[in-house]
């Protein structure tokens, strides 16, 4: 049964990428009521889609209402007058359509038994403040927008039926682009300026935003219509992310590095930005399990001329592109052969099955890891066999390896961390002793080396990642290395289907239409667009690892002589292209939880890798392990922190963590 959702708005900057992330389910049937008062285009690539109708529409219109709301499920409402500016226009209009329409919406949900109203709200409502504001902060709405926005919520959570959840989402500031543009929004608007007038006029520049891109906003809605009612109904959430939290002198900077020939022109202001607030997003993260994926800087104009060249092209799937990116990468690598793929997790997926893994196989590998190395292995009904780390690197600890293994072994899984490498030479000899195959995780590892040589570069099966946070990003992507010819093939077979050929050459000149399946595979491949981005990337690889290297001396050195931290400096047989930067706390005083929640009110992000896979809820269900058998990974857990580290990151941001990691600890 397909779940029926209604979108009002559902065309429009935001409802735009809802849509597109909705049609890739097969359960859902979308239904979108918009009164297109701008234009009727932006859904035009969806209008053939069987699981979606288009309404033109008026959310205050009593008939077009029971129209859509009477066969839905779940409800999102996102139609309003938005913004400060647009509600300003006329007082009357914004009543009607952002309060008077929300009373019709509820009567029409709770008469007609919707079961969920997901409401679009903002983080408006909360006003000018110096503190860190999270959903239970008092309201103070400094304009008819954000005022009509409260009414709103207010009329939700006192007039919906008792059957009918409510989530109500407070977005942050939104950017980005969408096929409804807005540019009434500070990110959009100082970029549009920057390219047409070459100039950024900042009144002031030392207020907050708290940042989110349209994307991330739709990937809200789109957790909120499937997540448990037991833990979200009858929720505020705020949406965005805590490291998005910017002052908008910061988003001219980083818009102007980014476009030639742009001045800033700063003006002083002699009073308070009323709308000059940071707000806190770890609710969401925590109950929805929301991640922002995107930021403002980290794709630059190479990568979006390279898409758009892709999109030019008319070929955006799998084609020469991922051609080109492989190549590079062994290029860099020194690898003989590369499978582009659309995940880390499809490559060690895929390396799994070409290395015979099978049900009842025990896979040796480390519990201080992402679950994607655990999952991959349970995908084939496999068994993990954890080994504890070291203490100098957080890797396996390769000395302790062939106690664990049995007459069911298959394979070692060792995982790289932080761009340090794990002692291959030593592995290698065990899984030739042994003769188990050794697969390596190398999602942190992209560029680094071991002994003078790149990760990958002598490896059977070696797996990397290019989600966004990692050395180079496709936006969601990975790869597979290999030296190995057969597995190079079965590799790139698995990840398309397990189809003879690639798609691109049935319709090349030479290319014939005719193509076989030589067994089941999986649909893992990389896009051209993400191979795009990934050559663009590659492009600046040097300028990226170098800028990393310098962060991360700053840091050593500043942080060195603060003697409740202790610097997980890694071994002496990797140069790293540093993915992390982990600390452990070392005071008797202030331990790691209370270091990461004094940070957070500083607005500085701090993170875990990892929390140990066993320690989750699936796994202990599922695997029988005992945490007082990994001393090693208990210790490095309950210490670890990984301090704000990326590409982006700037000097200046690198000295302000270190002094207040210094004030903390003073």
């Amino acid at each position: 049964m397909k779940k029926k959702v209604l979108i009002t708005g559902g065309a429009g900057y935001i409802g735009y990428h809802l849509v597109r992330q909705l049609l890739k389910r097969k359960d859902v049937y979308i239904t979108v009521l918009d009164s297109f008062l701008y234009e009727d285009s932006s859904l035009n690539e969806f209008k053939k889609n069987k699981n979606l109708s288009i309404i033109k529409g008026d959310i205050c219109n009593l008939y077009d209402m029971v129209k859509v709301v009477k066969n839905a499920d779940i409800v999102i409402a996102l139609a309003a007058i938005v913004g400060d500016p647009a509600c300003a226009l006329d007082e009357e209009q914004t009543y009607s359509s952002n309060y008077h329409s929300t009373a019709l919406l509820v009567q029409l949900c709770n008469y007609y038994k919707v079961k969920r109203l997901i409401f679009a709200s903002s983080c408006s409502v909360y006003g000018a403040s110096d503190i860190l504001l999270n959903e239970g902060s008092k309201l103070s709405p400094l304009s008819l927008y954000a005022k009509t926005r409260i009414m709103s919520e207010e009329l939700i959570k006192k007039n919906v039926s008792q059957n009918l959840e409510w989530i109500i989402l407070r977005f942050g500031t939104v950017f980005g682009w969408s096929k409804r543009m807005r540019f009434d929004l500070v990110v959009n608007f100082l970029t549009a300026n920057s390219f047409f007038a070459k100039k950024i006029d900042i009144l002031g520049g030392d207020q907050w935003r708290p940042l989110v891109h349209v994307s991330d906003v739709a990937n809200a809605l789109f957790l909120s219509i499937f997540a448990d009612g037991n833990i979200v109904s009858r929720e505020i959430f705020n949406v965005g992310d805590n490291k998005l939290n910017v002052q908008i002198k910061d988003i001219a900077e980083k818009i102007s590095s980014k476009i030639k020939k742009v001045r800033i022109n700063y003006k002083h202001i002699p009073f308070s930005d009323r709308r000059n607030y940071k707000v806190s997003f770890d609710k969401i993260r925590t109950l929805l399990k929301f991640e922002a994926k995107y930021s403002i800087e980290r794709i630059t104009s190479k990568e979006i001329n390279a898409v758009i060249n892709v999109l030019k092209s008319g070929w955006i799937t799998t084609g020469h592109k991922n051609l080109e990116f492989a190549k590079e990468i062994n290029k860099i690598v020194g690898s003989k052969y590369c499978v582009p793929l659309n995940s880390c997790t499809a490559s060690i997926h895929l390396a799994l099955i070409a290395a015979g893994v099978k049900e009842n196989d025990e896979i040796i590998t480390t519990p201080m890891t992402f679950v994607s190395t655990i999952n991959s292995i349970l995908y084939l009904k496999a068994k993990p066999i954890f080994v504890d780390i070291k203490e100098n690197d957080f890797i396996m600890d390769e000395e302790r390896v062939e106690r664990f293994i049995t007459k069911k072994t298959k394979a070692i899984l060792t995982v790289h961390y932080g761009g340090f490498s794990a002692n291959l030479d030593k592995l290698t000899q065990i899984a030739k002793k042994y003769k188990l195959e050794l697969i390596e995780d190398a999602a942190h590892s992209f560029g680094s080396k071991y002994k003078k040589k790149f990760i990958g570069q002598d490896s059977k099966y070696c797996c990397f990642s290019f989600y966004p946070t990692k050395n180079i990003t496709t936006g969601e992507g990975g790869a597979f290395v290999t030296n190995n010819n057969k597995i190079f093939k079965r590799v790139s077979r698995l990840g398309l289907h397990g189809i003879s050929k690639d798609a691109w050459k049935r319709y090349s000149k030479v290319g014939s239409w005719k193509y076989d399946v030589k067994e089941i595979g999986f649909k893992y491949n990389m896009t051209d667009i993400q191979a795009a981005i990934g050559l663009a990337q590659l492009s600046r690889y040097n300028e990226l690892k170098k800028h990393r290297k310098i962060i991360y001396g700053i840091y050593s050195d500043g942080l060195s002589k603060v003697k409740e931290v202790e610097i997980v400096k890694g071994n002496n047989y990797s140069d790293p292209f540093q993915h992390l930067f982990v600390i452990r706390i070392k005071s008797k005083v202030i331990n790691r939880n209370v270091f990461i929640e004094k940070m957070k009110e500083k607005n500085i992000i701090c993170s875990v890798h990892f929390i140990p896979v066993y320690r989750f809820s699936v796994y202990k269900k599922l695997l029988t392990t005992k945490v007082k058998d990994y001393p090693q990974t208990e210790k490095a857990f309950q210490e670890c922190v990984s301090i704000p580290f990326s590409s982006s990151i700037t000097k200046k941001e690198a000295t302000t963590v270190i002094k207040e990691v210094n004030k903390i600890f003073s």
